[in-house]
This record gives structure tokens, sequence and C-alpha cells, in this order.
């Protein structure tokens, strides 16, 4: 089931002098699994909507996060405009590239 809301941020994070981590407040409970992603919209026109893939682990209530390069797109000029406690619309989750239940423990690197 789909949950879409007006998501306000909570705090925004430098990750490098172009990549921005973005944390939105949402319910007490996470409904979405490591691997799915969410629509993020900063208005009513298409270029201001991306699909982007969550950052935050499923296991930290509260809040949900996703992570963006800034790049000259009118999406990524606008998000780097957004400041903590500007709002925007959400929807989540989507995707099926998950782990199914497993008892087994597993890490990926990736570079």
């Amino acid at each position: 089931m789909k949950n879409f809301q007006e998501a306000r941020i909570n705090e925004i994070i430098a990750r490098t002098y172009n990549v921005k981590s973005f944390r939105l407040e949402v319910s007490p409970r996470n409904d979405f699994k490591a691997g799915q992603f969410l629509s993020v919209a900063l208005g009513e026109s298409p270029e201001l909507k991306r699909y982007l893939s969550i950052s935050s682990s499923p296991t930290e209530q509260g809040y949900i996060e996703f992570t963006k390069k800034i790049t000259e797109s009118q999406f990524s000029l606008t998000l780097n405009s957004l400041k903590p406690n500007d709002k925007v619309s959400i929807e989540y989750p989507f995707g099926n590239f998950v782990l199914r239940d497993t008892d087994r423990k597993i890490a990926f690197l990736s570079g």
C-alpha cells in the first residue's frame, strides 16, 4: 500500500560539496523495506518530480531520508534551495528489489 503525504524537511545533511541528504518527518512507523524507493515532488511540473532511493534504514523510525547529487537540473536547483521546515510531497514505497526475510546476515559494499 502506497503512502502519499506532504512531509516536512527536518534536516539537510551535506555529504560532500555536491551531495545532500534530506531527512523528512513521517509517521512513527516506517512502511518500507531496504531497497525500495520513493517519489519526491517539489511542485506541479513534471520537471519537479523524481524517483529516488531511500537512504535511511527501515529500522530508523519517525523519518525517511533520500540522498541526491545536486546538479544543474531544475529539480536539483529547486531541491537545493529548500530549508528545514519546508514541505515536499512524497509517495512510497515503490520497488520489489528487496531481500526476503532470512536469518543470514548479509553485507553489500559498493563504490
